[in-house]
């Protein structure tokens, strides 16, 4: 496999990098790509505005002083509506990195988006220790365990069905 192999392990782990200027099609594609922007490069953020029209990036960390890490970003969508354009990028980092590799913005919700091709083939080996531990090794980042759990819910019940409501079909079902 080459280096620049989209989806490949090596693709994956490179940190990405923002310049002032770049756009995103719509707020939604921006918000995936801040939270894979944070986690490959290590870093909790926060969303301090996050509305329609714009949104701030704030890194969450703190030097061994306790002060406050300068990194900041700050989006905003364009004239047609859709479009969201990086207009100010503080990326200078003066926090210290997490030993124990957790990242907040790791949640449930990106590890659907990350494992859910896998889960769909292998759901019956995919234990919550797998994930965990498929999680680390691919994208270096430690996640609870009751955040495998309700990635593996959620991914289950967006593959198959919610089964309180297809076991309340049953009567419609059988009256046919």
């Amino acid at each position: 496999m080459e280096d620049g192999d989209e989806g490949s392990e090596q693709s994956v782990n490179k940190p990405t990098v923002w310049e002032v200027g770049m756009k995103w099609s719509n707020i939604d594609v921006l918000r995936q790509d801040i939270i894979d922007f944070c986690v490959a490069n290590r870093f909790s953020g926060d969303l301090v505005k996050n509305d329609l029209i714009r949104i701030r990036l704030k890194c969450l960390g703190e030097d061994k002083k306790n002060v406050q890490c300068p990194c900041v970003a700050y989006f905003r969508r364009q004239d047609d509506g859709f479009t969201m354009r990086l207009n100010t990028l503080k990326a200078v980092h003066i926090c210290k990195a997490d030993c124990h590799m957790f990242n907040r913005m790791a949640n449930a919700n990106w590890v659907i988006r990350k494992i859910e091709d896998q889960m769909k083939v292998h759901f019956k080996t995919m234990t919550l220790v797998f994930i965990k531990g498929e999680v680390m090794r691919v994208f270096h980042v430690n996640i609870s365990y009751w955040t495998a759990w309700n990635a593996r819910f959620k991914c289950l019940q967006q593959t198959y069905g919610d089964y309180g409501e297809n076991y309340n079909m049953i009567p419609v079902l059988c009256n046919m």
